[in-house]
């Protein structure tokens, strides 16, 4: 979990949402396109892609760097994921940084129209050979009272093993989002209402592996594996 991080971190932490805050209206316009994941589902009812809720949520990759470092990228990857809902890409969320963690970099990627929801579930399915540490990648919920709530991937409990067509595993994480969490830091109070979502990668080759691959991110059991356009 982000603890004991050095100014430097910090800083990074903070452009990044700047960052976010900035583009938010901009990727809005995506969160209708036919390959996103609809926000009305009920939690016990996992889709990856609604094609007529207009009000869907969908995961929109940006890449922080505004020295052009040219180290990290965020991007959906066709034939790295597990199997599409829709289509048959199989694509994957690619989060990388290349460079040292010091960088004033990260790759991410913002969750549209969650705007007001309560969390009841929140994970993602991570391959194996990619990064999953304290730090990258990472959920930031911002609650409605300006909290960020920090969800990292080396916290988050392994609920399940799988394998994508291309005979890659995969391990399904989720978060605990009682009151009494261990791996949301600080717990989200039950009840309170999101002002947005965003996953991050944001720790670098010096800590470890550079890179990662993130697929059916689980918001309320709606499950994303798909790009805007997929």
């Amino acid at each position: 979990m982000l603890r004991n991080f050095g100014h430097k971190r910090h800083l990074i932490i903070l452009g990044v949402c700047t960052l976010l805050l900035g583009i938010m209206v901009s990727v809005a316009a995506f969160a209708t396109s036919p390959s996103s994941a609809s926000a009305a589902a009920p939690a016990n009812h996992h889709h990856d892609g609604d094609h007529d809720d207009d009000h869907a949520i969908a995961v929109v990759p940006f890449e922080f760097d505004p020295g052009h470092t040219d180290t990290v990228e965020a991007s959906w990857v066709p034939g790295e994921g597990l199997t599409d809902q829709h289509g048959t890409k199989n694509e994957a969320l690619l989060l990388t940084k290349l460079s040292k963690t010091s960088t004033n970099a990260a790759s991410g990627a913002n969750v549209t129209n969650v705007k007001g929801i309560t969390l009841t579930e929140l994970g993602f399915d991570v391959r194996s050979d990619g990064r999953c540490s304290a730090g990258a990648p990472q959920f930031n919920v911002v609650t409605s009272d300006g909290t960020t709530h920090i969800a990292d991937c080396a916290a988050a409990t392994t609920t399940a093993t799988l394998t994508d067509p291309q005979g890659n595993t995969w391990l399904r994480k989720r978060f605990d989002l009682t009151s009494a969490s261990t791996n949301v830091v600080p717990p989200i109070t039950p009840g309170t209402k999101v002002k947005s979502i965003s996953t991050i990668f944001h720790e670098g080759v010096d800590n470890g592996n550079g890179w990662t691959y993130l697929d059916n991110i689980d918001i309320n059991g709606t499950l994303i594996g798909q790009g805007a356009k997929g």
